[in-house]
């Protein structure tokens, strides 16, 4: 943090940390597989690494998961996402996303220029409250003021 823009060099360490870890792990880092002990290790090899290139300062968000009911794997994970998502595992030759249209039970947010106009939402709102509030329907709680 704070040293300069471009953060690939220090990635580029890490990388080569994990490698030589014998740990199995994800693009970057992202995702790292072994005994929890061998994977706070390894993160910690990554922060010296990246210290020593001259980095004072390494924010890292670390996320865990453990499971004791069966054994999974990051290959898994990803074979798992891609059969319901229609692909054979490894089929896919290119980092890009598919463009394919989402299955019918999943719905998309509404595109931005179909939304209402954020300040114009929240004025039609105020009114609606104020308009309640000033109706007969309206009793307010016992001892507060309306």
């Amino acid at each position: 943090m704070g040293v300069e823009t471009s953060v690939s060099k220090y990635v580029a360490r890490c990388q080569e940390v994990l490698e030589h870890s014998g740990l199995t792990y994800h693009a970057h880092g992202t995702g790292i597989e072994g005994e929890f002990s061998d994977v706070a290790k390894a993160i910690e090899a990554c922060h010296e690494a990246v210290h020593a290139m001259g980095c004072p300062r390494i924010a890292s968000d670390i996320r865990i998961g453990t499971r004791t009911d069966k054994k999974g794997s990051l290959e898994a994970k990803v074979s798992s996402v891609q059969a319901l998502l229609g692909k054979a595992s490894g089929s896919s030759t290119s980092d890009q996303p598919s463009r394919t249209a989402p299955p019918s039970s999943i719905s998309l947010p509404t595109p931005v220029q179909d939304r209402p106009d954020p300040a114009q939402e929240l004025a039609r709102r105020v009114s609606e409250t104020q308009q309640f509030l000033m109706s007969p329907n309206y009793d307010p709680p016992a001892g507060r003021d309306a």
